[in-house]
C-alpha cells in the first residue's frame, strides 16, 4: 500500500505539470536570456521565455532519468556553490519532464535557454508574452553537446552571467534550498508559484541527496545530537514523505538522520524526527571522469586512449554490442579505483547466475517474494543501495 500511494502521488504531479505545460502553449516561466543576449536584469521581469515545442515523448523510468540529471547536477552545483536539488528540479520543470523536443539529443537544452552555445544553436516555434498578449514567433535556441554542457550554461547563468542578481539563491547567501527557490520566483521565473512547485518536486523526488557540501577536502553532513533527539515509531499505513511533512522536515534530512539508504521502513521503527543538528565531516568521494563521444570513436579507441579495459568501458557505461553514438556521455575513469579491477569480474559472475527482467508494475518486494528472497538481499545482490529499478532492467535473483 504504501508503494502504490508514493507512486500514484508522483505520477499526478507529473501528468498535472506536463498539462499545464501543453495548455500554455508549451511556455515555460523562465525569465533568462533572450536570443543570444543577457537582458538588463529591470528587463527581466516584462519578459517571459518560453520553451519551444513540445511532444507526446515521454520517459521510461522517471526515477532513472531524475537519477540521470542528478548526476550532472550535482558536480556542477558543488562546483558553482549551488543547490543541485534546485538545479534538478528546474530543468524538469522547464523542459516538461524531458518531454520537449528541445531537451532531447541532439539539442539537450534543459533550461530553454536562447541563442548560440559554441556556434550550435536550433530555430523552433515559440510562444512569447509580448505586448500584453501571447504571440507565436521563431527563435534560435542553444544546442548543447549533453546534458552537462546544459547545466555548466545555466550554472554560469545563475553565478557570473548576470553578475550578482541571483545572488539570493547561492549557497552562502542561503540556508536551505527553500530560501533558493523563493528568492528565484520573481527574478528567474514571474511564475507567482514558481518556488512551490519546485519546492514539491525537491520533496517528490528527494533531490536534497545530490546536494553537497562546498567547503574543501569533503562534504560536511548534518546528523542529530541522539541525547537531543526526537523519536517517531512507525505505524501501519506510514511512508517516509508522509513522516517528514508531519513533522516539517525533509525526507532527505529523515534518511541522514536516521542512515537509511532507501525508502523502506517497517511498523515499530524508531525515526529521528527532531533535534540539536550536529556537523560531522566525510571523507569527499572521488569523482568519475566522463567524456562526450564524437564522431568516428569506437569502445576499443576510448579504451585505449584512457588506458582502461573495453570490458570495464562497456560494463560503466551499459554498453551492448559496441553501440556508441556522437555526443553520448561516458564514464572512462571510476573515481573508485577499487571498483575498476572488480567490476568486469562481477559482471561475468552475474551473466552466469539466475536471472531476471524488470516489467512494468514490477516492485522490489514483489520480485524479491517471487524468488525466495528477502529486499535487502535483492539489493545487495544488485548493488541497488538507494532502491531503484526499471522496466528491461536486468537483475540477479539467484
Amino acid at each position: 500500500m504504501t508503494r502504490q500511494t508514493r507512486k500514484e502521488r508522483r505520477k499526478r504531479l507529473e501528468r498535472n505539470n506536463r498539462n499545464e505545460n501543453l495548455k500554455r502553449g508549451a511556455k515555460l516561466a523562465t525569465t533568462a536570456v533572450a536570443l543570444g543576449s543577457v537582458i538588463a536584469p529591470s528587463a527581466l521581469m516584462n519578459i517571459q521565455k518560453v520553451n519551444a515545442q513540445e511532444t507526446g515523448y515521454a520517459q521510461s523510468s522517471t526515477s532513472t532519468y531524475v537519477d540521470q540529471l542528478g548526476g550532472y547536477a550535482k558536480d556542477v552545483a558543488s562546483a558553482n556553490g549551488l543547490y543541485a536539488s534546485v538545479m534538478v528540479a528546474q530543468a524538469l520543470l522547464e523542459s516538461g519532464w524531458g518531454g520537449s523536443t528541445l531537451s532531447q539529443a541532439p539539442y539537450n537544452n534543459l533550461f530553454g535557454i536562447k541563442g548560440s552555445y559554441q556556434g550550435q544553436s536550433v530555430s523552433m516555434r515559440t510562444m512569447e508574452y509580448v505586448g500584453g498578449q501571447w504571440v507565436s514567433i521563431n527563435a534560435d535556441f542553444r544546442a548543447y553537446p549533453s546534458f552537462r554542457e546544459s547545466f555548466e550554461d545555466n550554472a554560469r547563468l545563475l553565478r557570473t552571467s548576470m553578475g550578482t542578481y541571483y545572488s539570493g539563491a547561492w549557497k552562502e547567501n542561503t540556508t536551505s534550498y527553500r530560501d533558493a527557490t523563493q528568492y528565484l520566483q520573481g527574478r528567474y521565473a514571474t511564475d507567482p508559484t514558481y518556488a512551490s512547485k519546485l519546492n514539491e518536486i525537491i520533496e517528490k523526488y528527494d533531490l536534497t541527496r545530490f546536494d553537497t557540501g562546498t567547503s574543501g577536502g569533503g562534504v560536511k553532513t548534518l546528523k542529530i545530537d541522539e541525547k537531543t533527539a526526537t523519536y517517531y515509531t512507525v505505524e501501519a499505513g506510514d511512508y517516509l514523505q508522509k513522516i517528514a511533512k508531519e513533522n516539517n522536515v525533509s525526507v532527505s534530512e529523515l534518511k541522514v538522520w536516521n542512515s537509511l539508504t532507501g525508502d523502506v521502513i517497517y511498523i515499530g521503527q524508531k525515526l529521528i524526527v527532531a533535534g540539536t543538528p550536529v556537523t560531522i565531516d566525510e571523507p569527499e568521494v572521488p569523482k568519475d571522469e566522463h567524456y562526450t563521444v564524437v564522431a568516428g570513436d569506437s569502445v576499443s579507441a576510448i579504451s585505449e586512449k584512457y588506458g582502461i579495459s573495453a570490458d570495464d568501458f562497456r560494463a560503466w557505461n551499459n554498453i551492448k554490442n559496441d553501440f556508441i553514438y556522437a555526443g553520448q556521455d561516458v564514464v572512462v575513469k571510476k573515481g573508485n579505483v577499487e571498483t575498476q579491477a572488480t567490476e568486469t569480474k562481477e559482471v561475468e559472475q552475474k551473466s552466469t547466475s539466475q536471472s531476471y527482467k524488470v516489467k512494468s508494475g514490477d516492485t522490489l518486494w514483489g520480485i524479491a517474494e517471487a524468488h525466495g528472497l528477502t529486499i535487502e538481499q535483492l539489493k545487495e545482490l544488485n548493488g541497488l543501495g538507494d532502491g531503484i529499478i526499471y522496466v528491461g532492467q536486468t537483475l540477479v535473483v539467484a
